[in-house]
């Protein structure tokens, strides 16, 4: 049992007591149980907070070195389509499409050829225009690409990357391999933003 303050007269008084037994008016609410709501509420504030960043950050992919800022940032951000095309390619023909990323951003490339495979390479912008140089060449010439959302001899892809800010070009190639199959390669090339 402990002795607490009568809210109207300042007379001690047992903390059990229902009022005050001079004046009948009711205890002071004990300052424990205000302080010990507020450590409840709190609590189960930063559980709430932890819980959505933890459901944010298993939603994004990882990817290398990627800031949590920019997660934040992607698990927000609406799609956006930035390719949405069907073209017929030729033996060594390619298409070529760019975009600028103002920050980290995920993005989707889904491609669907058919009867032959193509080859899907996304490219830094000097990347690009050394492939533009050797692509007029005899043999292709040489030119290099990124790993991450490229792939070679493909009838279907579906990937997805985190890529740091900058300009950015995917390629879509039919390579070249013999002179007897002359039909066109329809492909589909879906680029998303998210």
């Amino acid at each position: 049992m402990a002795l607490i303050n009568c809210a109207e007269r300042g007379k001690q008084l047992s903390d059990k007591a229902s009022a005050c037994p001079q004046c009948g008016a009711p205890p002071k609410p004990s300052p424990k149980t205000s302080s010990t709501v507020r450590r409840i509420v709190v609590v189960l504030m930063l559980g709430i907070a932890v819980l959505f960043a933890w459901g944010v950050w298993r939603v994004i992919p990882r990817a290398k070195a990627v800031p949590l800022s920019a997660d934040l940032k992607v698990a927000l951000r609406q799609p956006k389509k930035v390719v949405n095309e069907r073209v017929q390619l030729n033996e060594g023909q390619h298409v070529q499409y760019s975009f600028t990323l103002n920050s980290y951003a995920r993005i989707q490339v889904k491609v669907t050829a058919q009867p032959k495979q193509v080859d899907v390479m996304l490219m830094t912008r000097p990347q690009a225009e050394k492939f533009r140089e050797a692509a007029g060449k005899l043999f292709d010439g040489q030119y290099s690409y990124q790993k991450a959302l490229s792939s070679q001899s493909v009838l279907h892809m579906n990937r997805t990357e985190a890529l740091p800010r900058g300009e950015w070009s995917i390629i879509v190639k039919r390579p070249s391999e013999a002179m007897l199959f002359q039909d066109p390669t329809a492909a589909e090339i879906v680029v998303t933003v998210y």
